[in-house]
């Protein structure tokens, strides 16, 4: 089995770039508001920003637990309705970004919207991007009552022709174990503070729980693919457990590996761009041979990957040159398997 996530690059018209935050740190959340503009990110550096935009209301309250972890983190906001978050799924399909975290959504309780984003972010991997969605987990009082939840994330993985399809990887569900303050809005903001190739597991989070859980109740929330967190006698609240929503056990299984993947295919796909339209594909072949060779050995000597290997397969007759790349993120010995093409005129 070699589950992973499959990029199929091609030239998009009408893609916008949310360009003034780093690459691989682009979080959009979603909520609501009391004014400001409908279903545009807007680019908030600061607290006083987003306030001259949207006055107050929920969106901004999210924006301040996500910047508990890291104030200096830079985000976007997107004012939405209660129920617009299909309708700003629809238009996001022209932005490039990375994370997104909504707080008008509820997973266990809003599944169609759940299974919207999955198909969402399905499409956005066609552009040659990979997005991340972090959902609040829906309210309960006990684990046994997370059966359902069990459910719906085994749900996200099955036998598909030629592979295991893991459609888990696109999500994090997380306990909104905090006081006074949205769980899944600081673990949004937690994962994009942090560097590719670092984790968030133990990482300190200054908040209070209203909920905790024994030590066998976290590996079941492990197990099952729920972000939650504990309090530590040394540090305070720490992240316990940061999954993405995969039942399974593999490389999917650690959000970390996730961004790994999403930080190269950004990089390869960004290079690729360059040769889209030139002329002399079997020149152009050896070209993008070189370059991937600089990209992943870059990746290895940071120590993000243990090891990388691809081929490039030219189709003469499309004009068309396919990448497929093979990856071992650092947390894992198990690898990934990508593919990419570029367009090249004949």
């Amino acid at each position: 089995m070699m589950p992973s996530p499959h990029i199929e690059y091609q030239q998009h018209d009408s893609i916008y770039l949310l360009s003034q935050a780093p690459t691989g740190k682009r979080l959009i959340i979603m909520g609501e508001a009391d004014n400001g503009p409908y279903y545009e990110p807007v680019y908030a550096p600061n607290t006083f920003v987003a306030q001259s935009y949207f006055q107050s209301g929920p969106l901004l309250e999210r924006q301040k637990d996500a910047l508990l972890f890291d104030p200096n983190l830079e985000v976007y906001l997107m004012r939405i309705d209660k129920y617009g978050f299909v309708s700003a799924l629809d238009y996001l399909k022209t932005y490039e970004f990375d994370l997104l975290y909504c707080d008008t959504i509820r997973f266990g309780e809003n599944t169609e919207d759940i299974l919207s984003f999955i198909e969402f972010a399905h499409e956005k991997e066609q552009q040659g991007i990979l997005v991340h969605g972090i959902f609040d987990l829906m309210p309960f009082k006990n684990i046994t009552e997370l059966e359902s939840i069990e459910q719906l994330i085994k749900s996200f993985t099955f036998d598909s022709l030629f592979h295991i399809e893991e459609d888990g990887k696109y999500l994090s569900v997380v306990v909104d174990q905090f006081q006074d303050h949205k769980a899944g809005a600081v673990y949004s903001g937690v994962i994009a503070s942090l560097d590719i190739g670092t984790s968030p597991m133990n990482k300190k989070i200054n908040v209070q729980l209203k909920q905790e859980f024994n030590k066998r109740e976290i590996l079941y929330l492990e197990q099952i693919g729920v972000v939650s967190f504990r309090s530590s006698f040394k540090k305070g609240v720490v992240c316990a457990t940061c999954p993405c929503a995969v039942h399974t056990p593999g490389v999917h299984k650690n959000i970390a590996n996730f961004r790994i993947a999403q930080s190269v295919i950004l990089d390869v796909s960004s290079a690729l761009s360059s040769f889209v339209g030139r002329t002399g594909i079997s020149i152009q072949g050896q070209e993008i041979q070189e370059l991937l060779i600089s990209i992943l050995d870059e990746y290895r000597q940071k120590e993000i990957i243990r090891e990388y290997a691809f081929s490039i397969v030219s189709a003469y007759l499309e004009g068309s040159i396919y990448v497929e790349l093979e990856i071992v993120p650092v947390f894992t010995t198990e690898k990934m398997i990508a593919h990419t093409q570029v367009r090249i005129k004949r």
